[in-house]
């Protein structure tokens, strides 16, 4: 069985260490913490095999630095559409609309298989409302000509070139703090070494919404110029 990720192994160290000082101090062990730490390790091994059976785009990684890579991506094609709002509503509403594509309301009634990661990304506009576009990676099998045509008009296709990206990879849920935080170190590590990167970043989120925080994987990306 494939191992779980440190992260992963730290958290469920944390939750065996209390179920051990219950013994110690009351010198009898909760069956119920027993059943509890079970779990939560069957729900990370579950997690990670699902996950790791999710096909995700093809990239080289051109060099690293702690947890910040600049990678290579093969040419892809996603499917998209763009939503107003803010952006945690806007992802919902775009993540709903794609997912009723792929589970069947095509032309073709074809269900597709789900990828990683959901994609989202904020859009030039001269008003001041939120435009966000949210998209996922249609499997490599797939041409824009093959994809079986959407029913509802806001699903669009595009194909994405070759090209080289600077990305942050981090854990836990994808609030505003987290994703601030961490954008900003990338914004650091871009002007330190004087890259060239597009105006708007990409947030991408590997994991389903149950998964826990510390096994998670988010990552912000850029695109060099």
């Amino acid at each position: 069985m494939r191992s779980i990720g440190k992260n992963a192994q730290t958290f469920y160290q944390k939750i065996y260490d209390l179920c051990y000082k219950t013994f110690i101090v009351y010198k009898k062990i909760s069956m119920k913490c027993f059943i509890f730490l079970s779990i939560l390790i069957m729900s990370g091994l579950v997690v990670e095999k699902i996950m790791s059976d999710v096909e995700k785009p093809d990239y080289d990684i051109l060099s690293s630095e702690g947890n910040i890579e600049i990678r290579a991506y093969k040419p892809l094609v996603i499917a998209e559409v763009l939503v107003k709002g803010q952006r945690k509503e806007s992802i919902s509403e775009g993540f709903r609309l794609l997912a009723d594509y792929i589970f069947g309301n095509n032309e073709s009634n074809k269900k597709i298989s789900m990828t990683a990661p959901v994609e989202q990304t904020r859009q030039k506009n001269i008003k001041e409302e939120e435009i966000w576009k949210v998209n996922f990676v249609m499997p490599r099998r797939y041409t824009i000509e093959t994809l079986p045509k959407p029913m509802n008009p806001r699903v669009k296709f595009k194909e994405v070139p070759f090209g080289t990206y600077v990305v942050i990879r981090f854990s836990g849920i994808n609030d505003y703090e987290n994703l601030d935080k961490h954008q900003k170190y990338l914004e650091s590590y871009i002007q330190e070494k004087g890259l060239l990167v597009s105006d708007f970043p990409k947030y991408a989120f590997y994991d389903p919404p149950w998964t826990d925080p510390s096994i998670r994987r988010n990552e912000i990306i850029f695109k060099v110029e």
